[in-house]
């Protein structure tokens, strides 16, 4: 029984650790919003399992832009990130396929960036053999304003 003792102590840890930089500007209150944000949408392993089988099982497969069909090989993306004080809850969560997760994270990382973001989704166009609507929903995916990016006041959307 050496596990809960090391998470324990890892949890220890963590708590004595003070906020990163990046948080250091934010206020007392924006950060206790975000930490109770977290805290009430963290889920048990178990739980998450149910909820991925419950998202594929809703899309019956199918990956919820290009739409073909996966099956289990399908991974989950939150909407709203966890990162960014996001949940997960079934209205959250949408199954892609490998190809079309990794395209909306990278389309995500160019969003403020209207130049990079259009040559982006072209290359994407290309690789998805022009399928516009695959492509504007990805894009679509990619700006969408993150909870704690709406706790700070930021419109990233291009």
């Amino acid at each position: 029984m050496t596990a809960p003792a090391a998470i324990d102590d890892y949890i220890d840890l963590a708590q004595q650790l003070s906020p990163p930089p990046e948080l250091a500007k934010y206020s007392p209150e924006v950060l206790a919003t975000a930490r109770l944000l977290i805290d009430n949408q963290k889920l048990s392993r178990s739980a998450a399992r149910k909820l991925r089988k419950a998202v594929i099982t809703a899309w019956t497969g199918h990956c919820a832009a290009c739409g073909h069909f996966h099956g289990d090989v399908l991974q989950i993306h939150h909407v709203d990130p966890v990162t960014e004080f996001g949940g997960a809850t079934m209205d959250s969560l949408l199954p892609l396929c490998p190809n079309c997760h990794a395209y909306v994270h990278a389309l995500r990382r160019v969003r403020t960036n209207p130049e990079r973001f259009q040559a982006l989704k072209d290359q994407v166009e290309r690789v998805l053999e022009g399928d516009d609507q695959a492509v504007d929903f990805l894009a679509r995916i990619a700006q969408v304003t993150s909870t704690k990016e709406r706790l700070m006041g930021r419109k990233v959307n291009p």
